[in-house]
């Protein structure tokens, strides 16, 4: 009785990581989406959307310097989405981990000893997480495939380019 409450305890704290650590990487400093823009000019930039104002943008290149482009030299954006908050694929890995432990080490449905339940535990725990990470992989690339938008303000009405406008300033670093 007292290895099944150990199990619980275990699996709970386990739980509480999970959600502790999902936390902690929610909370890292906040990142403007990666934009490339294509200029009238034929030229091109990329870096991070820093800001979104009613007449520009403002983006930082790798280097940590920062340019100004007024919407009338901009000819195309593409946007690729800001970096996931928590990566999905850690967390169904372990959500699946925990319960592999808890499948694999109930005694109604396993061995009798307590120590072949823990170790039953431990490898279901190991199998459930392997293809957690397995299905939490597959979820993070296609998640990452709608991530990336093509924007040809060229051609578009004030009203249009004041609408993509609206629609970038969340995907600034400082959504203003």
């Amino acid at each position: 009785m007292k290895r099944t409450r150990r199990s619980e305890r275990f699996c709970v704290v386990i739980a509480l990581i999970i959600g502790l650590s999902t936390n902690a990487l929610t909370a890292k400093e906040r990142r403007g989406s990666t934009v490339r823009v294509g200029l009238k000019t034929g030229a091109s930039a990329q870096g991070e959307l820093i800001s979104v104002r009613q007449d520009s943008l403002l983006f930082r290149d790798r280097s940590g310097q920062e340019f100004t482009y007024n919407i009338g030299e901009i000819l195309s954006l593409r946007v690729t989405g800001r970096k996931k908050k928590f990566p999905i694929g850690f967390v169904v890995f372990a959500a699946s981990a925990v319960i592999g432990y808890a499948a694999g080490a109930n005694p109604r449905t396993g061995p009798h000893d307590d120590d072949l339940r823990i170790l039953s535990g431990v490898g279901t725990g190991l199998l459930f997480g392997a293809v957690g990470a397995i299905a939490g992989g597959v979820m993070e690339r296609e998640a990452s495939r709608g991530a990336t938008s093509y924007i040809l303000l060229e051609g578009m009405t004030e009203e249009q380019i004041q609408a993509t406008l609206v629609r970038l300033r969340p995907m600034a670093r400082n959504p203003d």
